[in-house]
């Protein structure tokens, strides 16, 4: 493996963020023309 591959995935690691904050609205964010509010983060 090199740099960029030997990464480990620590699923309990702590982070500032655990979880979207915030909604946003597909429709403004992407430009599709569906009526969804989707979590995101701020």
């Amino acid at each position: 493996m090199n740099d960029l591959t030997d990464k480990s995935f620590e699923p309990n690691a702590k982070t500032t963020l655990s979880a979207p904050d915030t909604t946003v609205s597909v429709r403004e964010i992407f430009g599709i023309d569906i009526v969804w509010e989707v979590p995101a983060f701020s």
